[in-house]
C-alpha cells in the first residue's frame, strides 16, 4: 500500500513539473520616455531576439513582458527613434523594472496622433491632414484661452470665436460649430448653441493639439462636417513637477485722445497659474488653478446717450478655472487603468455686438448692445480602460458638461450635457508583412437645454414672448466602424463608416457616411496620401428654437426648418520631409450650408 502510494507522488509530481517550471515566470515592466524630453511614449515595439514574443507600450508608454528563466536580448523600436538593444538576465522568480529611454532622431516622425483614426499612430502615417501644436509652444506664446492658441496653427481661422477650416466652415453667430471641438476624444460643444467654450478648454495642462482638416464626421460624429480639433491633456512625467506661471499687460491709448473710453490708468491684463503633476506608485494626478483678468478697452455707451441700456460698465473678462486629472492603475488586473478628470470654472464679462459709431465713438458701446453674462460650467470625465494581454483595447469615455449662464436681455440658459462612447480596438498582426486594425464603437450624446431663450415663440407684435421658458432634449446615438490595413511598412489603407440617428423635439434625422484613403512611403521619408470622406452636421438647440432681443433694434428668430448639413471632401498631400516640402490639395462640396437666417431688423 505505502509502495503504491509512493508511486502515485511520483507521479503526480512528474505531471506537474511542466506546470512549476512554466510558472517560474519573471515579469519585466517599466516605462519608455523620451531621453531628452522624458516624455512618454506609446505604443513602442519591445522585441525578444530569437523570439515571437514580445509587446508594445500603452498609450501612457508603460509596458509589461512575462519571460521564464533565462537571458535574453530585447529590441526596442519606434519609428523615429534610434532602435535600443538591451540585454537582461531572469531568475524566473523575482519582478524587474526596466525603464527605456529613446533617442530621438526627427522630432516630426516621432509626433504621435490619435485624432484621426482613434488610436495611437504616427502622425506621418495618417491618411488624413494633420497639423500638431506642442504644449512648448503653447507656453511660449502665453496666450489667454485656446481660440487664441488654435488661431495661430497653419490652415484654421478664428473668426468671431468660429473656426474656420479651409473656407468651409461657414458662419453661423455663434449656434453650431461646423468644426468639431474635442477633449480627450471627448466632444466639448455646447449642448444648447452647440458652439465651443474657448475659455474652458484647458491650457495649461495641455499635452499637444491636433488639428485634423477636411471631413472627419466617419470618426467623430455631428459638427466634424470640415475637421476637428482635440485638445490632449499631459499626465505627469517620471519626476515630480510643480509650476507657476504668471503675466501682467496693458493696453495702449488710441492716437486720437477723443476716442479713449477710459479715465485715468490703461486697462490691464494679468494672470497667474499655479499647477503640479506626480506620480504616486501606480497614481497619476495632476492638477492646478487658473485667474485671469481682462478690464477691456472698450467702454459703455456715452454717459449722454444710455437710452435703452441696462449694463454701461464697459468690456471686461474674469475668470478662475480649477482643473484636475487623475489615473489609478490596478496592481490586481493587469492592464486596467481607470480616473477621473474635471474642470471648473466660474467667469463673469461683458461683451458689446456693436460700437457706437466709426470715429469718435469708435470705443464705446452701441446703446443696448453691451451684454453680461455670469457662468458657471464644468466638465467631469469618468473612464476605464484595459489593455488586454492579446493587445485588445477596451475604452469606455464619459462627460458630464453643464453649463449656467445668467445673461441679461433674456439670454440666461441652463444646459447639460452628457456623453458616453464605447470603443474596441482589434490588431491582426501579419508577423513581418503588416497589420490590420480594427476600430468599432457606439456613441450616446443626451443634451437637455432650458431658459426663455430657447422659448421659440413670439408675441403678436413680432417681439420675443417675454416670461416664458423653453425646455428641450435632444438625443444622438451612433455606430461607427474602420479598417486600417498597413503592408510592409509602405503601404496602408483605412475605409470606414458610421451610422447615426439624431432626434430633437418634431426633428429626426438619420443617415450612413464614409471615409477611405491610402498612405504610401514613397521614398526613405517622402508619403504620398489621398483620402475622401463625407461629413454632416446637425442643427444645434439654438438655431431651431432660439428667440430673443439682445438689444432694442434687434431679434433673433427661430427657424424650424433648419435641418442636417451634408459635405464631403478630396484631398491629396505628398510631403517629402528632408526638405520640409509640403504640397497640399482638397476639393470641397457642400450642400444646404445657408439654411437660416438668425437676425432681421425689427
Amino acid at each position: 500500500m505505502k509502495q503504491t502510494f509512493s508511486h502515485f507522488i511520483s507521479l503526480l509530481i512528474l505531471l506537474l513539473l511542466p506546470t512549476i517550471a512554466i510558472a517560474q515566470l519573471s515579469v519585466i515592466s517599466g516605462n519608455v520616455t523620451d531621453e531628452k524630453t522624458s516624455d512618454p511614449l506609446p505604443y513602442v515595439n519591445i522585441g525578444v531576439k530569437g523570439q515571437t514574443t514580445g509587446t508594445f507600450s500603452d498609450s501612457n508608454g508603460s509596458y509589461r513582458l512575462e519571460l521564464p528563466r533565462g537571458d535574453y536580448d530585447l529590441f526596442i523600436s519606434s519609428v523615429g527613434y534610434d532602435k535600443l538593444e538591451k540585454h537582461i538576465h531572469l531568475d524566473g522568480k523575482k519582478s524587474y523594472v526596466l525603464d527605456l529611454k529613446l533617442v530621438n532622431i526627427s522630432q516630426e516622425l516621432g509626433t504621435v496622433v490619435v485624432s484621426a483614426s482613434k488610436y495611437a499612430q504616427k502622425i506621418q502615417e495618417s491618411i488624413s491632414s494633420i497639423e500638431v501644436m506642442k504644449a512648448k509652444s503653447i507656453e511660449i506664446g502665453n496666450l489667454p484661452s485656446m481660440d487664441k492658441v488654435v488661431d495661430k496653427m497653419p490652415g484654421i481661422t478664428i473668426v468671431n470665436s468660429e473656426p474656420q477650416i479651409r473656407a468651409g466652415s461657414g458662419f453661423s453667430s455663434g449656434l453650431g460649430s461646423r468644426v468639431m471641438i474635442m477633449v480627450d476624444e471627448i466632444p466639448l460643444l455646447r449642448g444648447d448653441a452647440g458652439r465651443p467654450d474657448w475659455a474652458l478648454l484647458p491650457i495649461d495642462d495641455v499635452d499637444q493639439i491636433e488639428l485634423v482638416k477636411g471631413a472627419s464626421s466617419v470618426v467623430f460624429g455631428s459638427s466634424a462636417i470640415n475637421g476637428a480639433i482635440n485638445v490632449r491633456t499631459a499626465w505627469p512625467k517620471a519626476e515630480p513637477e510643480t509650476k507657476l506661471i504668471t503675466f501682467l499687460g496693458a493696453y495702449s491709448k488710441p492716437e486720437p485722445k477723443y476716442s479713449t473710453p477710459w479715465t485715468g490708468m490703461n486697462p490691464m491684463v494679468y494672470g497667474i497659474t499655479l499647477s503640479h503633476s506626480q506620480k504616486i506608485d501606480n497614481i497619476d494626478l495632476a492638477g492646478g488653478v487658473t485667474y485671469y483678468k481682462d478690464q477691456g478697452y472698450i467702454g459703455g455707451t456715452p454717459e449722454d446717450k444710455v437710452a435703452d441700456t441696462v449694463f454701461n460698465k464697459g468690456q471686461f473678462n474674469t475668470r478662475l478655472k480649477l482643473y484636475f486629472n487623475t489615473r489609478v492603475r490596478s496592481k490586481k488586473i493587469e492592464g486596467l487603468s481607470y480616473g477621473l478628470n474635471g474642470n471648473f470654472m466660474f467667469q463673469d464679462y461683458a461683451e458689446t455686438y456693436f460700437w457706437y459709431d466709426a470715429d469718435t465713438n469708435i470705443y464705446r458701446s452701441f446703446p443696448g448692445s453691451l451684454s453680461r453674462f455670469k457662468i458657471f460650467t464644468f466638465y467631469v470625465d469618468p473612464f476605464v480602460k484595459y489593455f488586454a494581454k492579446n493587445g485588445d483595447v477596451h475604452s469606455f469615455k464619459n462627460r458630464v458638461y453643464y453649463l449656467n449662464s445668467e445673461g441679461l436681455y433674456n439670454q440666461s440658459a441652463l444646459s447639460v450635457t452628457v456623453f458616453n462612447e464605447y470603443q474596441y480596438t482589434h490588431k491582426f498582426d501579419f508577423k513581418r508583412a503588416g497589420h490590420l486594425m480594427l476600430v468599432s464603437g457606439v456613441t450616446n450624446i443626451y443634451s437637455y437645454a432650458f431658459g426663455k431663450v430657447f422659448s421659440g415663440k413670439l408675441a403678436p407684435d413680432g417681439t420675443t414672448t417675454l416670461g416664458e421658458n423653453g425646455t428641450y432634449t435632444a438625443e444622438n446615438f451612433a455606430l461607427y466602424s474602420q479598417l486600417e490595413l498597413k503592408l510592409f511598412t509602405r503601404f496602408s489603407c483605412l475605409i470606414g463608416a458610421r451610422y447615426e440617428y439624431y432626434h430633437l423635439a418634431d426633428l429626426t434625422e438619420s443617415k450612413p457616411i464614409f471615409r477611405g484613403g491610402f498612405n504610401v512611403l514613397a521614398g526613405k521619408s517622402s508619403y504620398f496620401r489621398a483620402s475622401i470622406g463625407q461629413g454632416y452636421r446637425v442643427p444645434s438647440i439654438g438655431e431651431r428654437y432660439i428667440t430673443t432681443t439682445f438689444i432694442r433694434t434687434r431679434l433673433l428668430l427661430p427657424n424650424p426648418a433648419c435641418r442636417m448639413n451634408l459635405g464631403s471632401s478630396n484631398c491629396s498631400k505628398s510631403a517629402n520631409l528632408r526638405a520640409c516640402l509640403i504640397l497640399p490639395g482638397f476639393m470641397r462640396i457642400m450642400t444646404i450650408m445657408l439654411n437660416s437666417t438668425l437676425a432681421t431688423g425689427v
